[in-house]
């Protein structure tokens, strides 16, 4: 893999894990927003966010 196709690989995956975030606040923070759209943004988020996820566990059980 060539260095410029790698960094077209690297934006698009930085692009998607955006949006996922986005989502996710979007979702959460929406006025009528319904539990099920939170909850499939949540789990997009944990799949391309899984240090984040693995982190906030770690500090519940540090607690």
């Amino acid at each position: 893999m060539s260095i410029p196709e790698f960094a077209v690989m690297n934006a698009r995956k930085m692009r998607t894990a955006a949006k996922a975030r986005e989502e996710l606040l979007i979702s959460v923070f929406q006025h009528g927003s319904d539990p099920d759209r939170v909850r499939k943004a949540c789990d997009r988020f944990a799949e391309l966010h899984p240090q984040w996820v693995r982190q906030q566990g770690e500090r519940e059980a540090s607690t």
